[in-house]
């Protein structure tokens, strides 16, 4: 019989050495695949760390933005005229001012927006952290709240507003705004204070 016939295909037959090769290279292969899945397991905290750290640093930077828009609108009712009206207590805006009230009302807007997207985020780096998380969903709950007053309140100086200002709400506003501010960096100030630990001088 033929070489052709006994090997129709016409394959050559591999040399045991080279099987050998093969068999070395794929546990090679396997092994750098299996290095790939932890080197990335064993990266994740860190790189999470300073993902967590750099929302952080923008939450205060919001935080920091709204306190100094709310300085300006605090000047500009300060300067307001009050004007009764059946009952209720209302106030002019200096025409001067409008711009000044409206710019304001619309930073605190924008800075709480962006507050509340940075504690979403937050929410989600701390996953499987119990502690984290409910502070985060905690520091975030009152928040779509107010930005929904904050926007009534930069509306009603609007041309066809129906929404009547009062120096008592908007000052009422202003409050509600720096105590939720208040109570953010608190929040945040306990954070640091968990992350710490006890002190030596807080030992028992």
């Amino acid at each position: 019989m033929s070489d052709c016939c006994s090997n129709p295909r016409g394959l050559v037959p591999l040399d045991p050495g080279i099987l050998e090769i093969l068999g070395k290279l794929t546990e090679l292969i396997g092994l750098g695949e299996h290095l790939k899945k932890l080197i990335p397991s064993h990266l994740a905290p860190s790189r999470r760390h300073g993902r967590v750290h750099r929302l952080l640093d923008g939450l205060r930077k919001d935080l920091d933005s709204i306190r100094s828009a709310i300085r300006i609108v605090r000047a500009v009712v300060a300067n307001a005229v009050a004007e009764p009206d059946v009952g209720e207590l209302g106030f002019l805006i200096d025409s001067r001012q409008v711009g000044l009230y409206v710019n304001g009302m619309e930073r605190v807007q924008e800075a709480l927006t962006s507050l509340m997207k940075t504690i979403y985020s937050l929410e989600g780096e701390t996953e499987g952290i119990d502690e984290e998380q409910t502070r985060f969903y905690r520091m975030s709950d009152p928040a779509a709240d107010i930005c929904l007053k904050v926007q009534m309140f930069i509306d009603a100086v609007r041309p066809g507003s129906s929404v009547r200002l009062t120096i008592e709400r908007m000052l009422s506003l202003l409050d509600q705004v720096e105590s939720y501010v208040d109570f953010l960096e608190a929040e945040l100030q306990d954070r640091d204070d968990w992350r710490r630990g006890p002190t030596a001088g807080g030992a028992a």
